[in-house]
């Protein structure tokens, strides 16, 4: 990119006419007016980024497992805070983007595994599936990674499959999760 002083400085030297310069900044200044906006994402800016999100995975891991064997709601409970705590590092001050994606995942991954730890499979399923979403969005107002909000209709969408699957006969519920669960991601991909 180039900055003022740098097309000052062209003009001064004959590199550039003046009215190009002009007719250069007339057209910057349009584009920026008519909302032009590409986003520059780099997933990956430096192999820093992967050291820390390797680093992040083996600490979260290594408390959700180490303190399962003391209670399951436990070990998820502390994957819940510890990934929270590391995105306000990693994602609120760092801005990086790899290991914000793992934390938020894991930051969800966390409440599904409360849920279900505290009340049982089947309710616990249920109850991720508001429980999920709500933390999800309270991540996302704190951090603003934008894929909390896709976990966050995934698990709405999970819960949407569970609720309606017993109405169904056994034979056929394999199926029709099957179905069910490509429907709901093709009206969540449509809502974009």
């Amino acid at each position: 990119m180039y900055s003022e002083d740098d097309l000052d400085s062209a003009v001064a030297n004959g590199a550039l006419s003046a009215s190009a310069v002009d007719a250069l900044r007339a057209h910057v200044a349009a584009r920026r007016r008519a909302g032009v906006d590409e986003e520059h994402f780099r997933l990956v800016t430096g192999f820093n980024d992967i050291f820390v999100t390797i680093a992040c995975l083996l600490l979260l891991s290594s408390f959700f497992y180490a303190a399962q064997h003391v209670a399951p709601a436990v070990g998820a409970g502390l994957l819940v805070v510890a990934a929270w705590g590391l995105a306000e590092f990693f994602t609120r001050r760092r801005r990086m983007a790899l290991p914000s994606i793992v934390l938020v995942a894991a930051f969800g991954f966390g409440l599904a595994a409360v849920a279900i730890a505290l009340m049982g499979r089947s309710s616990g399923s249920i109850a991720a599936c508001v429980v999920v979403p709500l933390g999800l969005l309270l991540h996302w107002r704190r951090f603003k990674v934008p894929i909390s909000v896709a976990f966050g209709a995934s698990a709405i969408g999970y819960g949407i499959v569970l609720s309606l699957l017993p109405q169904l006969p056994a034979e056929r519920q394999p199926t029709a999760g099957r179905w069910l669960e490509f429907a709901i991601g093709l009206v969540i991909s449509a809502s974009r």
